[in-house]
């Protein structure tokens, strides 16, 4: 902290650091007898060093307290927070009105504490956690420290230097409090009635448990690289060059566990330990010593034909680069000359010499930055629901590799015996329904159109379109399409599917089609304009040979993430599973099944 405010004084007020460095305010004489001690007294510094000096003359020894502060560990878990929640829920029937009876009030209190062993004694407390500071104020937050840093040239002082952490602060959660614990309580739970109500606590995960978390590399070995030419040449400067190449990464990582579900019970009046019911939700994390970690990789199938393997699902990379470069170069000549007389016996000899040294320095710098912004989302594993004694477990086996959405389920009855249940995706069996990245955006070059039909398709671009994508289009001239007898008749019909006219230039929008989706039969491609005309483009050959026909972009796609629904469900007695594929044979035991169709 002195180093800090000295530092601080020596570069911000340097008038108040070194003695004689502002003499304004003093006259002429005083003032340069001033300067002089002052420069006196700081040869001190070439010896001492500057902040041994500085300390010396007894700079930033005292600290206002009333202005400071010290941030310490509450030890009783209590913090003053903002905000608004849910105290009371009542509701009012208004039974008097109606029928001349008495009213009834119903309701609910929600309470947010839980128990934390405090001192070796048990103590209530808030369950609140705050997922993080607001920006003014945010000193209290027990994230925010100091990463210090030294910068020294040789021959020059100390530069000390510190940066704020966490790194990255800009990807961390907003100032927010979250509840790790949620009690629901009835109105009239004093009443002495004979059916009292139950209370729920429900339980949450926050960032607590799940905190974000911020780490960058060193900056040493290979990260950082300095070329200085030998000291001849420094001293010469001839061709002089000098290199400085820094590279660092930073890591933020993220997740979304913050207001997860962890549990829920439901206890009677009389009982407050043992629950009535009870539901735990456990999800893709682990926990060692305390700490939280993801598991991402589950078994997954894309198809239903495909096999299941392990992919990694669950979580998003998101990498930024930053790469700059700065370099002086100097070039100087110099020209020198010199003239000198010599004697031959008793006869001058002029004697001249030009000398043009060239002097060349070149200094670099350069560096690159990699920024990885990791998010990590909880996924649920499996359910456990216990009631009344029976419990009843859900896990998930199998994932979509699209979605990350469960599609098959293994279920323990209170028997003690599985179900397998086991969800068809409709995009398996509709592509109009599947995922619209896998064409959107999609451009393709000089294409020619007639009667709605592309005739030269590029490889794989059939593949790639989907019935009802709409395409931006770009046509490099209007010239009609030469008619073809006897398929395209009189012309003067005006019948847009029996002539190879000119498409109007204006059309910017075309439309995909095809066939078989209409139960034509067999399957060919249709593109059309929004008012059904067959869409028709020509291709010409410009000056320099080169084919030009219509440019298409897919602007949105056939494909309408229609992700959640589902086609068709079956639910067995055995395991689907055979040799890594899924299979549904009579040794299933298939005990339901059911499907349904899209048009």
């Amino acid at each position: 902290m002195v180093q800090g405010a000295l530092q601080f004084l020596m570069q911000q007020h340097p008038g108040k650091a070194f003695k004689g460095y502002d003499m304004s305010e003093n006259s002429g004489g005083e003032a340069i007898v001033g300067a002089l001690g002052g420069m006196i007294h700081s040869l001190g510094g070439l010896v001492k060093g500057e902040f041994n000096l500085l300390m010396a003359d007894g700079k930033c020894q005292k600290v206002d307290l009333s202005r400071s502060f010290v941030r310490l560990t509450n030890p009783y878990r209590s913090k003053l927070g903002g905000g608004l929640r849910v105290k009371r829920v009542t509701l009012n029937d208004n039974w008097q009105k109606m029928t001349n009876q008495l009213k009834a009030t119903y309701g609910q209190e929600y309470n947010y504490t839980t128990s934390e062993v405090i001192n070796g004694t048990v103590n209530t407390i808030s369950s609140g956690v705050a997922a993080w500071e607001p920006s003014v104020g945010g000193d209290e937050n027990p994230h925010r420290e100091i990463m210090r840093y030294l910068d020294h040239n040789k021959g020059g002082p100390y530069d000390y230097g510190s940066i704020e952490l966490p790194l990255g602060e800009i990807f961390y959660p907003g100032a927010m409090v979250g509840y790790s614990r949620v009690e629901v309580l009835s109105i009239h739970r004093g009443d002495t009635i004979k059916n009292r109500p139950t209370r729920q606590v429900t339980e949450f995960y926050t960032n607590k448990e799940f905190p974000y978390k911020s780490t960058a590399t060193l900056l040493t070995g290979d990260a950082n690289l300095k070329h200085d030419p030998p000291k001849i040449m420094q001293l010469l400067k001839i061709d002089l060059k000098k290199y400085i190449t820094l590279s660092q990464g930073f890591l933020v990582e993220t997740n979304d566990m913050n207001g997860k579900e962890k549990s829920q019970a439901i206890y009677t009046a009389d009982n407050a330990i043992t629950p009535v019911s009870h539901t735990k939700y456990f999800y893709n994390t682990k926990e060692t010593d305390k700490t939280f970690s993801f598991n991402h990789v589950f078994p997954t199938l894309d198809s239903a034909h495909g096999t299941i393997r392990n992919s990694l699902i669950g979580r998003e990379i998101e990498l930024m680069t930053d790469f700059r470069e700065h370099s002086t170069q100097t070039l100087s000549v110099n020209v020198h000359m010199n003239f000198d007389l010599a004697m031959w016996g008793v006869y001058p000899i002029p004697i001249g010499m030009v000398l043009t040294p060239v002097t060349k320095e070149l200094t670099m710098y350069r560096s690159a930055a990699a920024l990885k912004l990791v998010t990590h989302y909880g996924m649920i594993d499996s359910i456990v629901v216990i009631d009344k004694g029976s419990q009843v477990s859900t896990k998930n086996l199998v994932y979509d590799a699209q979605t990350g959405n469960p599609i098959l389920t293994r279920t323990q009855n209170e028997h003690n015996k599985p179900l397998y249940n086991f969800t068809y995706p409709a995009f398996w069996a509709y592509s109009g329904m599947g995922p619209a990245y896998k064409n959107i955006d999609a451009t393709y070059r000089n294409l020619k159109f007639e009667h709605g039909i592309l005739t030269n398709p590029p490889e794989g671009l059939l593949d790639v379109l989907e019935s009802g994508d709409e395409l931006y289009v770009l046509r490099n001239n209007s010239e009609a399409l030469e008619r073809q007898l006897p398929c395209d008749i009189n012309e003067a019909t005006n019948t847009p599917w029996t002539t190879l006219k000119a498409t109007d230039l204006s059309i910017k929008k075309i439309w995909a089609v095809n066939t078989s989706k209409t139960g034509n039969s067999p399957s060919h491609w249709v593109f059309m304009d929004a008012n059904g005309n067959p869409f028709n483009a020509n291709i010409f050959i410009d000056e320099e040979a080169n084919a030009k026909g219509a440019n298409i972009k897919i602007i949105r796609s056939g494909k309408r993430n229609m992700l959640d629904a589902s086609a068709g469900s079956v639910t067995s007695l055995e395991t689907p599973i055979v040799n890594n594929k899924l299979v549904f044979t009579e040794s299933t035991r298939i005990i339901q099944s059911g499907a349904a169709t899209y048009s």
